[in-house]
């Protein structure tokens, strides 16, 4: 559908250089829901004939039912309109247009939908670390956590974890954002943070007291857990990430 212009009468004489009298027009003709395209108007300050078709005294009362054939009709006797004129309705609006508009719509591609940033993996080495913080600057972070914070589009969220999980933020400053967009209402944000959170080797509590270790089969009573054990018992866990998430500063406040 072509787009009519619509404005007062000032944007009619300044934009395409109309008279007072042609300016008028087309600001009252608004008033009948009727418009003209950019390029139909650039044709009307040029032409004679299709003047007198806007100019016309019953175009007013042919708005009602105005359309290709009506608007054809309102040429004087021997005049010649300068190109092939069309009017086009959609939402109770009627625009005039040339019928090359249409036909240029037609043949434009459809715009295809911006890709969604792949799902997050295990961490591995995707970037350098040069090379990461050359694309991400401390702008574009604070940026991402605001979103995050105060978007009301899941989809947005889910992006904004995703370049968050890939950026040169600090493993505390991520844990703490995606441990609290494990409290968001949609879904698919708990999802992606609960993957994001993952993807930073984020493990269950194992016990720390020794008298919650695994019992030795030996006769020396007990045993301090395997090496695995208590690597595991050194990394981040949920609680901690939690913690972390309501100590953050206030929504707007960034550290230094």
């Amino acid at each position: 559908m072509p787009i009519g212009m619509r404005g007062a009468k000032d944007f009619y004489k300044e934009r395409f250089g109309l008279s007072d009298r042609l300016a008028v027009r087309l600001a009252a003709l608004l008033a009948y829901k009727v418009d003209l395209t950019a390029a139909a108007i650039e044709c009307l300050r040029d032409s004679e004939p299709l003047q007198h078709v806007l100019l016309h005294p019953r175009l007013f009362e042919a708005t009602k039912s105005l359309d290709t054939e009506s608007l054809k009709s309102l040429a004087l006797p021997g005049e010649q309109l300068p190109a092939s004129f069309v009017v086009c309705e959609a939402g109770g609006w009627k625009t005039i247009a040339l019928e090359e508009e249409l036909l240029a719509e037609q043949s434009e591609p459809e715009a295809p939908e911006a890709p969604q940033l792949p799902a997050l993996t295990q961490r591995g080495q995707v970037l350098h670390a040069s090379e990461i913080h050359e694309l991400f600057t401390r702008r574009d972070i604070a940026e991402l956590e605001l979103t995050l914070r105060t978007s009301a589009d899941p989809k947005e969220k889910v992006t904004a974890i995703r370049r968050l999980a890939l950026s040169p933020a600090a493993d505390r400053e991520k844990m703490a954002l995606f441990a609290s967009a494990l409290m968001d209402r949609e879904a698919e944000v708990r999802s992606e943070a609960a993957q994001a959170l993952a993807s930073l080797g984020l493990a269950p509590r194992w016990p720390r007291t020794r008298a919650s270790w695994p019992r030795a089969t030996s006769a020396s009573g007990s045993r301090p857990p395997s090496a695995s054990a208590a690597a595991s018992a050194r990394r981040p866990t949920l609680s901690w990430a939690c913690s972390c998430a309501s100590s953050q500063a206030p929504s707007g406040t960034r550290r230094r």
